[in-house]
């Protein structure tokens, strides 16, 4: 996504400068894929990128951090929630991607079908 393209579909009141939205889309891209097993890379879906404008969105919004639980400024601490990105990113991709059929993680057999 381009940062034009993000800017013609937030509407956040603050959107990402333009100088760091290389680092949330990224990051963005990379959970998306992650989520749909690489099937989001081949994906024209427009619920793809509206699942990529909110993610970067919110990564920005957060600090892109990884699901903080609490901070401390006396010393600085910070503890981290287990499993990796946040539970609200990942519902925003399922809110967007979850009846696409790219979040599918089963197996899918081809001896059966119009093949």
């Amino acid at each position: 996504m381009l940062y034009e393209e993000y800017l013609e579909r937030t509407f956040a009141s603050e959107p990402v400068p333009e100088k760091e939205f290389g680092f949330y889309r990224d990051k963005a891209e990379k959970l998306i894929e992650t989520l749909t097993f690489g099937r989001s890379r081949d994906s024209e879906l427009e619920e793809v990128a509206c699942a990529e404008t909110e993610l970067i969105q919110f990564f920005f919004e957060n600090g892109g951090a990884r699901g903080i639980v609490s901070e401390s400024n006396d010393g600085y601490s910070v503890t981290y929630a287990a499993g990796g990105e946040p539970a609200a990113a990942r519902d925003i991709v399922r809110q967007w991607l979850g009846d696409t059929g790219l979040m599918y993680a089963g197996v899918e057999d081809c001896r059966y079908g119009d093949n």
